[in-house]
């Protein structure tokens, strides 16, 4: 009888103790899991797969991360003008025997990430689950090294990626980018409230060939108007759509109404020698553009208004494939009858017409053309200082680093903008302010990299081709609106000349070239001082314990008093109720 109660007793006893490690296993896996209420924003990356929490706090910005993996975590600040792997600054989180780290680290190419000279990111505290991995850390916001980027007011192109093992290793797919606020101003957006027209190719068939240009022509209705386009918002349904175009006409011309309200292939627009200006355009990573509040292009009915739109798309196939379908791709435009203070057009800078007859041989890792908007051209041209507020640098595939050089009165004052990491599939319309007056010059660069190519490449239309475009947007708006300012070459004159669409300006072009040296990339050549805020230095002395993984395994952990607080208590009260029931 006594041995059957002490086996019910010890039955009893187990169950007690399963019962209650289940509890605290459970209580473990959460408790030790961040506490997401701390943060003032989050957003979801990849669905659940990847979510990223944030909060700012005086100079220092605290992020978590919360990661379906049991391997290593990446995050990373890209190259504002760009925003993809090269030229981004990222941070890795990993696991080795359960001991967490973090490596401030760099690139300057889809490679193995090199570790940073100052490690500015203080780990927070970092847990694993049997299906997540979570970490918290700090770093400042504004940092004065160069192999770091800052995270600035208003949008920031981010980097993320995760792999499955503890060492770092190729994420695969498992990888994107896009952009966030985390302080400041947010992104502007889109006038849902406002009408829109929505101008779309009609059921095109992809041709099976390399490169076609597509296009299609609208009217735009002035009943009503005048209008103001205040925003565009693009349309793409296929893969094919390599870049396109929104033109304007002066008016309904046989090439114009050839392709109105109807889509057909066609010679690029500037060869037929009316549509050459843009209202606006897409490239792939690009999203859509919000005019400042007190812009927009015009819409109306007087010669110089923007009533005859012509949407050329560049199609590419690389294949040749007769299976691609149709495109129905094209550009969602909101606008309003309320006028704002100002009408708005695009300057085209660098080779606008496409027509530059040198060839960039094969197998170059480095290959620089540079031109010239010169200062007859501006002061010939203009009557009036204009407000850029836009900009948008465009190459072709072995384009590898972009710039203008803004000069004025023989000093050059600054740079209209600059990538040093181009990445064809992370294009964008870049928010600028600056001025230019009448007289001042420009200087486009390009820099191009053919070591993956065995055949030489030449400046063209084609998919294969390069360009070197920058399209500037602006206001007010000049009369009989220049669009183009930079290099032509022609048999007349048999030199490469600089030209501006109203009073053309026949010299040589470069005219004037710029010193040597602006192609020198100042990212991850290392300097600048190491540094911690105030807030990193206080946790860095004050907290350091040891927590665990929900395996057992401990690891380091750093945090605030109250978390690491709780921590402690959970873990003494769980500890003793085990202890409790074991005796």
């Amino acid at each position: 009888f006594r041995r059957v109660r002490e086996n019910k007793y010890n039955s009893t006893r187990m169950k007690m103790m399963q019962s209650v490690l289940f509890i605290a296993v459970f209580c473990w896996t959460f408790v030790f899991a961040f506490d997401t209420s701390v943060y003032s924003d989050s957003q979801n990356l990849m669905g659940e797969n990847y979510t990223l929490y944030w909060k700012v706090v005086g100079d220092t910005i605290q992020i978590g991360l919360d990661v379906q993996t049991q391997g290593w975590i990446g995050f990373g600040i890209g190259e504002p003008t760009s925003g993809s792997m090269p030229g981004a600054d990222v941070v890795i989180a990993s696991m080795t025997s359960g001991v967490p780290n973090l490596s401030d680290s760099y690139t300057l190419a889809k490679a193995t990430p090199i570790v940073d000279d100052c490690q500015d990111w203080t780990l927070i505290s970092m847990n694993r689950t049997s299906q997540r991995t979570m970490v918290e850390m700090s770093r400042l916001l504004i940092v004065n090294n160069t192999q770091d980027r800052s995270i600035v007011p208003g949008p920031n192109r981010i980097i993320f990626s995760f792999g499955q093992t503890d060492s770092f290793s190729y994420h695969g797919v498992n990888r994107g980018a896009t952009v966030i606020s985390f302080y400041g101003p947010p992104p502007a957006e889109l006038p849902t409230n406002l009408p829109s027209w929505t101008l779309l190719s009609k059921n095109f068939t992809i041709p099976a060939r390399v490169t076609t240009y597509a296009f299609t022509s609208f009217v735009l209705p002035t009943q009503g108007g005048p209008y103001h386009m205040v925003a565009f918002e693009p349309i793409i349904d296929s893969d094919a759509v390599h870049h396109f175009i929104l033109h304007y006409c002066p008016s309904n011309t046989t090439w114009f109404n050839s392709f109105l309200n109807r889509t057909n292939t066609g010679s690029a627009s500037f060869d037929n020698g009316y549509c050459v200006g843009q209202v606006w355009g897409w490239a792939p990573g690009m999203g859509a553009l919000v005019l400042p509040d007190n812009v927009g292009f015009k819409v109306g009915d007087h010669p110089d208004d923007f009533k005859y739109l012509t949407l050329e798309i560049h199609l590419n196939n690389p294949a040749s494939r007769s299976d691609l379908g149709t495109i129905s791709s094209g550009v969602k435009i909101y606008y309003t009858n309320q006028l704002r203070q100002y009408d708005a057009a695009v300057l085209a800078l660098g080779d606008p017409f496409v027509l530059t007859p040198s060839i960039i041989p094969a197998g170059l890792d480095k290959w620089e053309i540079e031109y010239s908007c010169p200062e007859m051209a501006t002061l010939n041209n203009m009557n009036q200082s204009i407000t850029v507020f836009a900009s948008n640098h465009h190459m072709h595939a072995t384009g590898r680093q972009m710039w203008t050089s803004h000069w004025r009165n023989f000093t050059e004052i600054s740079e209209t903008n600059r990538v040093d990491f181009f990445d064809f599939n992370f294009q964008q319309s870049t928010p600028v302010n600056f001025t230019i007056q009448p007289g001042d010059r420009f200087n486009t660069h390009c820099v191009f990299d053919t070591t993956s190519r065995s055949a030489d490449t030449n400046f063209g239309m084609g998919s294969s081709d390069e360009m070197c475009i920058e399209f500037l947007a602006y206001y007010p708006r000049m009369p009989k609106t220049p669009s183009t300012c930079g290099f032509a070459y022609t048999k007349e004159y048999n030199i490469n000349v600089s030209i501006w669409d109203i009073n053309p300006v026949t010299s040589p072009n470069p005219l004037v070239r710029d010193p040597v040296g602006g192609d020198t990339i100042v990212f991850g050549s290392g300097g600048g001082a190491c540094q911690l805020s105030q807030t990193q230095n206080t946790q860095n002395t004050q907290n350091t314990e040891t927590a665990q993984n929900s395996d057992g395994t401990s690891n380091p952990n750093v945090g605030d008093e109250s978390h690491n607080g709780s921590n402690m208590m959970t873990y003494g009260i769980m500890t003793s109720l085990v202890m409790f029931l074991w005796m």
